[in-house]
């Protein structure tokens, strides 16, 4: 099977990435027709020009995530090629923009072409992927895609890059180079009684890291608990203005990584966590962080929620706190700090479940399984 990945997206994204490198696990050969960055006309002029050096046959067309504005193009593509086209929104702009990051006011001209922009491409594609029931259900009813035409495929992570790593003191190494645990999990060896509690993202409000350093505030007698933040984005000043208003001396803040340095700092933590934001969004995802911790085979705390659910067992595979609760956050990190056997059962649980569901070769069959239905 030959097919086309679509659209302007960066290959390292790890939605893409996962689901390309599970298609290729099952012998697919995967042709790229895509662009870096353009706006607006010149994007599709970028793409057109992408699609005349596209050269031989392929059976089908798949559209990347957050592509919405490109999907008419890739709708004629697909009629001229004669190919069906599978649409990977990943998000609704509309509800991204409108009601999670809160950027676009509600009913004004702005927020009713997000909505039907978002109607408009998935009604196009013949087939449509959502990384949760939850936002499946969404899709159906915000913008009437048919049930039939909506499958779930999970983000899941690429365990290449996200697979555990031995710990010695404070120097990591992949696993390989020092025996490993049960599950492939290493020993921990040289751990010290402090605990490091990590969170990388891009402060979207879905991320509710405010709720984070709630729990930071109820935990500062703890000097033996160390909480520590990557990234920037929408809610970063106010994080880090609130961070400095409280004085946390045990919270750190550090810039942006790229994706390739990202596992050596996961594995340099303790305890990981997943989104705690009080959106409608936020209890309809499961994050890559979630996936990607779990892939290492660390302990993660996130929030609650159906989305959640519909994939792991809280309290087994991970542990949860109701969303936007900084207080109970403070309290699971404060017990998983004090009972590590209990942290490393849940760890080894969590990452017994990721190579169940949730690598690459397994997320390349359930898009598999939607090319066969389509094809």
């Amino acid at each position: 099977m030959r097919v086309c990945y679509f659209g302007l997206y960066d290959p390292d994204y790890a939605r893409n990435q996962v689901i390309r490198k599970g298609l290729q696990v099952h012998g697919a050969e995967i042709v790229q027709c895509r662009i870096d960055q353009a706006y607006g006309a010149g994007q599709y002029r970028a793409l057109i020009r992408r699609m005349q050096a596209t050269k031989g046959r392929f059976d089908a067309l798949i559209v990347a995530e957050h592509n919405q504005f490109v999907m008419p193009l890739a709708w004629l593509w697909g009629q001229m090629r004669r190919v069906p086209v599978i649409f990977d929104p990943f998000t609704s702009v509309y509800d991204s923009d409108v009601f999670d990051r809160r950027v676009v006011e509600p009913n004004t001209v702005r927020a009713r072409r997000l909505f039907w922009l978002d109607r408009m491409s998935m009604h196009a594609a013949g087939a449509i992927l959502a990384d949760t029931g939850q936002h499946k259900q969404y899709f159906i009813d915000t913008f009437g895609v048919p049930e039939n035409r909506i499958h779930v495929v999970p983000v899941g992570a690429d365990q290449d890059l996200y697979r555990p790593q031995s710990r010695v003191g404070d120097r990591y190494s992949p696993v390989g180079s020092s025996p490993s645990g049960a599950n492939g999990i290493p020993p921990r060896r040289g751990r010290s009684l402090r605990s490091r509690v990590l969170f990388w993202g891009n402060y979207i409000p879905l991320h509710g890291v405010e709720t984070i350093l709630r729990a930071a505030f109820l935990l500062r007698a703890h000097s033996d608990i160390c909480i520590e933040l990557i990234g920037d984005g929408q809610t970063y000043n106010a994080v880090t203005d609130l961070a400095g208003e409280w004085g946390l001396p045990a919270t750190t803040f550090r810039p942006r990584m790229p994706q390739s340095q990202l596992p050596a700092a996961i594995a340099q933590a303790d305890i990981c966590l997943g989104i705690f934001g009080d959106t409608a969004k936020a209890k309809r995802v499961v994050p890559n962080k979630v996936y990607q911790a779990l892939a290492m085979g660390q302990p993660v705390i996130t929030g609650d929620s159906p989305a959640l659910r519909e994939f792991f067992l809280p309290g087994q595979h991970l542990c949860t706190v109701p969303m936007a609760d900084g207080a109970a956050l403070a309290e699971v990190i404060l017990e998983m700090h004090q009972e590590r056997d209990r942290r490393d059962l849940v760890a080894k649980a969590g990452h017994q479940r990721y190579l169940e569901a949730f690598t690459p070769e397994r997320i390349g069959e359930r898009v598999l399984d939607v090319l066969d239905k389509v094809l």
